[in-house]
């Protein structure tokens, strides 16, 4: 990379929950001349420097990691970047033919286990938490004043968590991960929910305001 470098910030057009769409928006970043640094929420820091075909791999992080198995990926092209949040490791390779992270999408399937069971636990948990506020608003006051919140937190998990469960199911009929080129058409959901949530604040604040 460049010594120099001009940083710029722009917002996930993709989540990393659409594991193979995220590294499919990175490579076409980099075909721009922008090279992914650092995720921060909902933006991610890229810097400026000559386009290039590469490709990036986005992995689950898992608490067996082992330093053969990243010598392994390092002696293959892959070259850690470092965390996505607080669930996956990002990964790059400036041969755009190196032998790809994963050969058999069967065993690729089960690097998502762990992630699927924790993301799920916090649905659950979150269902649950969601649920006991309404029956306590029942119990104490005969009413429950609805609002777009409560609904609006769990299409948020729970899309996150179909995402990977639906990438599962098909690395466990033998589908390979797609290359992602087709990222703005995945990315429609996500979009969706950003537009109802930008909806939910202004009638807030509009609400605060009268």
């Amino acid at each position: 990379m460049l010594e120099n470098f001009y940083a710029y910030r722009l917002m996930c057009s993709v989540k990393p929950e659409d594991m193979e769409y995220y590294t499919g928006w990175l490579n076409e970043m980099a075909a721009k001349g922008l090279y992914f640094v650092k995720a921060q929420g909902e933006l991610v820091t890229f810097e400026r420097d000559t386009p290039a075909q590469v490709r990036y791999h986005l992995e689950p992080n898992s608490p067996f990691s082992h330093p053969e198995r990243e010598e392994d990926y390092r002696e293959q092209g892959w070259k850690c970047l470092g965390p996505v949040g607080r669930d996956f490791t990002l990964y790059l390779s400036k041969n755009p033919d190196a032998p790809p992270f994963h050969t058999d999408p069967v065993a690729q399937s089960y690097t998502l286990d762990r992630l699927i069971k924790i993301w799920t636990s916090w649905f659950l948990l979150l269902v649950l938490l969601i649920a006991e506020g309404i029956f306590r608003d029942l119990w104490r006051y005969h009413f429950y004043h609805f609002t777009l919140f409560d609904p609006l937190i769990l299409c948020s998990a729970g899309y996150s968590l179909f995402k990977v469960l639906r990438l599962r199911k098909r690395l466990r009929m033998g589908i390979p991960p797609s290359d992602g080129t087709d990222w703005r058409r995945a990315s429609l959901g996500r979009r969706l929910l950003l537009l109802a949530w930008l909806a939910y604040l202004v009638y807030l604040a509009v609400s605060l305001w009268l």
